[in-house]
Order: structure tokens, then sequence, then C-alpha cells
């Protein structure tokens, strides 16, 4: 990873832990209920967001950085869905 992948990795990190603080307060006032669609969609407004979205030195995130984001929150929403399965570690052998 080189030091501006980073650099934008800790920017995302830092605006997530905002966003976060953000929506506990929104949370902790409101009750809020989410359908499975609601949550794949506004993943889908993340990805696009991330896609859009440059760090300070003007660089767009990469496309791994994005793909590691959505894909662990997809594959959370696919579990919660009962879609996905946990299989355990794989062998390394």
């Amino acid at each position: 990873m080189t030091k501006a992948e980073a650099r934008q990795l800790q920017e995302l990190s830092d605006a997530l832990e905002a966003v976060h603080a953000e929506l506990g307060d929104i949370l902790s006032t409101h009750e809020t209920s989410w359908t499975l669609n609601d949550l794949r969609r506004e993943l889908d407004r993340w990805k696009r967001e991330l896609q859009s979205t440059t760090g300070s030195e003007g660089q767009p995130y990469s496309p791994d950085t994005i793909r590691t984001h959505i894909g662990h929150s997809a594959q959370f929403i696919r579990w919660f869905a009962g879609e996905w399965r946990s299989q355990g570690p794989r062998s390394r052998s």
C-alpha cells in the first residue's frame, strides 16, 4: 500500500467514525427500521460516493480499497438475510 493510499484509507476511516457518531445521535432520538432492500440501496449509494470521492491529494480511492469496504459490508447483509453462512477458515495445505 502506498503512502497516498494509506492516507486515503485513514481519511475514509475518520469520515466513517464521524458518520457513525452522527448516526448514533440520530438513532438515539428516533426509531429507525431498515429493510434489506434499504440496506442494499444504501450500500450502493455508499459505493458511488466512494467512487466519486478523492483524498487530500486529489486521488480517487483505489478499486481495491472500495472493493474491500463494500465487499465486507455486502457480505454482512447477505449473512443477515440468511443468504450466506460461514464455512470456517480455509485449509492452507
